[in-house]
């Protein structure tokens, strides 16, 4: 867990242009306890945690569950999530289960970029 929140405040940093200040003004902690805890000196604890997602309006338990696999660009998956919080919870929920096929998905081609996608249901069928 203790892994997770850290690599989770690594993305929040460089989503914030790579800096602990910015990061801290937004989120309303302070800079040197998140430099501590970005460089491993020093866990987040749960207490922390929690205010991070709270202050930056995170779902809860958003700093407990890896948000940003290896080789992810950390603006995007911000952006991702802000979009997703957008929609509908109905589409919201189609919107992220397409997301994870995308993901799964092998590139075929430059003209057809994923090969392997199940076929896609219509409105309102199983």
């Amino acid at each position: 867990m203790k892994q997770i929140r850290r690599e989770n405040l690594l993305g929040l940093i460089r989503a914030n242009e790579g800096k602990i200040a910015r990061l801290a003004r937004v989120a309303d902690a302070n800079a040197s306890l998140l430099s501590q805890i970005k460089n491993g000196t020093r866990d987040m604890g749960y207490d922390l945690a929690r205010a991070l997602e709270k202050s930056l309006e995170l779902q809860r338990g958003w700093m407990d569950a890896q948000q940003f696999p290896a080789g992810t660009d950390p603006v995007t998956v911000m952006e991702l999530a802000q979009i997703a919080a957008a929609l509908p919870e109905r589409k919201r929920e189609a919107w992220i289960e397409h997301g994870r096929l995308l993901m799964q998905s092998e590139p075929a081609g430059p003209n057809q970029p994923f090969n392997n996608l199940p076929p896609r249901r219509k409105e309102g069928t199983q």
